[in-house]
């Protein structure tokens, strides 16, 4: 299995700069969320596309293939991007990886793929607020319903925008949750797609009130972020440490997006 980060940054790209695409797949999800009755009081969210290859042989293993993937592919970006960089704070995050299947949607191929493996179909009565990102990861998830509800939100509107993958290629949208904005505002500027490096391993925000040190000293900044060089665009992000989510935002976040255009 492999992780295609330059790919992912494209599609990035993609739904970054067509304003209508955004907003047409955010509200989407939201539409689904709200039918599903997934609540998260307080919080907000951003998912962030992750591209992929994996072969049928591998699809028993990929709980295990994804995450040395996703630190091998992580790892080499880092060499690539910042020669020099030190390595430690990459593999310290790799404890909180999740990865395919237990992180998002999925492209309706892998999907179809990945159910066939399926033991359990928990479905809260009375679902517990989401808090978290693994919150939001099992509640998605273990649901098949809402899994196959959000498959087919999402990636017919990309279909139809020209985003398609190829044989044994597929894509998942992984969620970052935080403490949702109260102003709208920009948090970050950057030049290149290079910059946005959102594609590193999943950090969850902790509720335990004695978290992991390592967990502790990150804090999510989210916002707006000013992008490109003469052709500048904006997008809803949020800032972890030294990585960048940018993909499907929240309602609040598409409405501080606004904000930021009309004051700007």
């Amino acid at each position: 299995m492999n992780w295609n980060i330059k790919k992912s940054n494209r599609l990035k790209k993609v739904i970054t700069a067509d304003p209508g695409l955004m907003s047409a797949i955010a509200g989407r999800v939201e539409k689904v969320f709200k039918k599903f009755d997934v609540r998260l009081p307080g919080m907000s969210y951003v998912f962030e596309p992750r591209v992929f290859t994996f072969s049928s042989k591998e699809v028993t293993e990929l709980a295990a293939r994804s995450r040395a993937a996703m630190l091998k592919a992580v790892i080499d970006d880092l060499v690539i991007q910042d020669d020099g960089v030190s390595m430690d704070a990459a593999i310290d995050h790799a404890r909180y990886t999740a990865c395919i299947p237990q992180c998002g949607p999925l492209d309706p191929f892998s999907l179809k793929v990945l159910e066939k493996l399926r033991i359990i179909n928990e479905v809260a009565d009375d679902p517990v607020p989401i808090r978290t990102s693994g919150d939001l990861m099992r509640r998605i998830v273990t649901d098949r319903e809402l899994m196959a509800a959000l498959t087919n939100a999402l990636f017919p509107v990309l279909e139809e925008a020209g985003i398609r993958f190829g044989k044994h290629e597929g894509c998942v949208f992984t969620p970052v949750v935080f403490p949702a904005p109260v102003y709208a505002q920009k948090v970050g500027v950057a030049r290149r797609m290079a910059d946005v490096r959102g594609f590193g391993p999943q950090l969850y925000i902790h509720a335990d009130p004695t978290p992991e040190p390592a967990a502790s000293r990150l804090r999510p900044l989210p916002g707006i972020i000013e992008m490109g060089g003469r052709k500048r665009y904006l997008a809803p992000a949020v800032i972890i440490d030294r990585w960048w989510w940018v993909g499907i935002p929240a309602p609040e976040l598409l409405h501080a997006l606004d904000l930021v255009r009309k004051y700007g």
